[in-house]
């Protein structure tokens, strides 16, 4: 449905070899140059490690081949851990959460303090990093530069859970799929993941008070895993939701395995969406204060005034809020991802037959980006040949420079020299 198409890969990759050396901890998979504008910390689950996880079956650790490309300004680190701690006792979970707090921020140097961080955390590694932001928030000013400028959190099939019940249901599908090293004990192990399951549901409940300030993007499996008669759902796409009003949840062509796991030649929303969110969040960041409460002079308004047409709530009255759901897929579409990336310098342009629910699609898309929490500025004109002063590109363009001039009063020096004594436009 978009007027132009665009390439998010770039043709030069190299290839990450996996290896089992050095996979604990915390490791630099790109630099971001000395002073990087964000950080994505990467936290693995019960099926891989800080490589293997993130490798796709051609070889591409997508983390350190093709994302940095996308983000050259952004240090990309993977955490790893024996995940045998998640069968084994509550102390060794905690102290894996802290070592991932203390490494972090020993490698946050003075200059990099306060930049934003976006964690992506696959399976079970949800629970490391939910632990690890109720263990530093309950530790004061020690991981201050932690909570404060975690910003972001990117679930791929995590088991949210907030029950005893609903984390045994989770485990009991991990039965058939456990990784060979895990299997060969898979008894003993499954019966210490059961006994844990408490605790990780207790996790779950605590994470949901915590992260009102943060951005939640939840990715969910839409393929069974498993190459046996019954292959199973690992996570499905309730359990793969916290269910926080602002939260973005997208389904993955994918299963448990893969849904973390990024060839050279791309597919899926994965991706475009972390480089879409990470770009937002930086710009967020770096952005200056919103200047709409500084005073508006008589001659500023004069100018807004002479080009003010109708209200907002007015512009939408004939427009039907679209039903639940019913938009969801334009803001998962890669053509649309591509275009808030940045790798389109075009524009998105929506076209479809009379009736086809174009300015419904419009009204959900406005509707979407003023919830974003970067804020980006949404300027916005919905045409209605029914009405004299809407059905004409004068009034379009009118009213998308009295709603940036509203917003940016200083803007509206560039339109005096066009006004009359009498202000009117020349």
């Amino acid at each position: 449905m978009a007027g132009w198409n665009f390439r998010f890969r770039s043709t030069k990759r190299s290839r990450s070899p996996v290896s089992q050396h050095g996979v604990y901890g915390l490791r630099t998979l790109a630099s971001g140059g000395e002073t990087p504008k964000a950080y994505i910390v990467a936290i693995h689950g019960l099926m891989g490690n800080s490589v293997e996880t993130w490798t796709h079956e051609d070889g591409t650790l997508w983390l350190k081949d093709t994302l940095p490309p996308n983000l050259p300004d952004v240090r990309i680190l993977s955490f790893g851990y024996d995940n045998r701690i998640f069968a084994e006792s509550q102390n060794q979970f905690t102290d894996v959460a802290r070592n991932l707090l203390d490494e972090l921020k020993i490698c946050r140097t003075a200059q990099n303090k306060g930049k934003p961080i976006i964690f992506i955390c696959h399976d079970l590694g949800s629970i490391v990093f939910k632990k690890s932001i109720a263990l530093a928030l309950e530790n004061g000013g020690l991981y201050e530069d932690i909570t404060q400028s975690a910003k972001h959190a990117m679930f791929l099939g995590a088991p949210h859970a907030e029950s005893e019940h609903s984390t045994g249901k989770f485990l009991l599908n991990l039965g058939p799929i456990l990784p060979e090293r895990l299997a060969n004990a898979r008894s003993n192990f499954l019966d210490g993941l059961r006994g844990n399951s408490f605790e990780f549901a207790k996790t779950n409940q605590s994470f949901t008070s915590l992260s009102s300030t943060m951005g939640i993007t939840s990715f969910y499996e839409t393929k069974r895993t498993g190459k046996g008669p019954i292959p199973v759902m690992v996570v499905d796409a309730m359990s793969a939701r916290i269910g926080l009003p602002k939260e973005e949840s997208i389904p993955v062509q994918e299963d448990h395995s893969t849904i973390c796991k990024i060839g050279a030649h791309g597919g899926g929303p994965v991706e475009g969406t972390v480089v879409g969110v990470v770009r937002r969040v930086i710009l967020s960041e770096s952005a200056p204060p919103e200047s709409s409460e500084e005073p508006i002079t008589e001659e500023q308004q004069k100018v807004l005034s002479s080009l003010f047409l109708i209200s907002a709530s007015n512009m939408l009255q004939n427009i039907t809020e679209p039903a639940d759901g019913t938009c969801d897929w334009l803001i998962k579409d890669r053509a649309y991802t591509g275009w808030m990336m940045g790798n389109s310098r075009g524009l998105l342009w929506i076209e479809g037959p009379t009736g086809y629910g174009k300015s419904v699609l419009a009204r959900y898309l406005k509707s979407h980006l003023e919830k974003l929490e970067s804020k980006p500025n949404v300027c916005s004109f919905f045409c209605d040949y029914n009405v004299e002063n809407r059905d004409h590109s004068t009034a379009v363009i009118r009213m998308i420079l009295y709603q940036l001039m509203s917003r940016r009063p200083a803007l509206t020096r560039y339109a005096m020299s066009s006004m009359t004594a009498d202000n009117q436009w020349l």
